[in-house]
């Protein structure tokens, strides 16, 4: 429904979307026809391998460098180590774009 008609539907609930893009992710490529046809509705296609574990860290550090410069005044978990890091994260306040 989304796709076509830009309506989500969850047994009453209705809701009418202003969608501007929709995003996909599967582990794996569709096999049966019907998930084959929604398939051919995403025109773009990325093929992503798995991030080598020793890779991950600098992955992960590179997203959040990244969050830190586009939206500074957001705070700020320093380390996922840290004892303390859950606590703070339930403080976070999260903003609808």
């Amino acid at each position: 429904m989304v796709l076509n008609e830009r309506v989500f539907r969850r047994g009453r609930e209705m809701r009418h979307l202003d969608t501007l893009m929709v995003v996909g992710a599967s582990n794996r490529l569709p096999e049966d026809d019907a998930l084959g046809a929604l398939f051919d509705r995403f025109l773009l296609r990325v093929r992503c391998d798995n991030v080598p574990q020793e890779q991950l860290l600098a992955v992960l550090s590179a997203g959040w460098r990244l969050d830190v410069e586009t939206n500074p005044a957001a705070p700020q978990c320093t380390s996922m180590k840290s004892a303390g890091c859950n606590k703070e994260s339930s403080m976070l306040t999260y903003r609808k774009s």
